[in-house]
């Protein structure tokens, strides 16, 4: 949830609470297109899209339809900004 809500690089600032998030996540789940799983180093929970696997996209395609998703319409540039550091790994 505070992903959603960071107020930094984010268009549009998001205001959501707790309930919101897990609805709308389990409705994700059920989809497949979104996985929950702890992180190995840590004990915290984290969250993944199931884009790729279900629609055979590349990380670089899934992390720019997600930009186009949550932002809409943007320039080139910015799409490669807010998508480049998503895309790698």
């Amino acid at each position: 949830m505070n992903a959603c809500n960071q107020r930094s690089n984010r268009e549009p600032v998001m205001n959501l609470n707790e309930d919101e998030v897990a609805t709308r996540f389990i409705g994700l789940q059920d989809q497949r297109l979104a996985v929950r799983h702890r992180g190995a180093d840590s004990g915290c929970q984290s969250t993944n899209t199931g884009l790729g696997e279900a629609f055979n996209f590349s990380r670089a395609e899934t992390a720019l339809l997600c930009v186009l998703l949550l932002r809409g319409p943007q320039t080139p540039g910015e799409l490669r900004g807010r998508t480049e550091r998503h895309a790698q790994v």
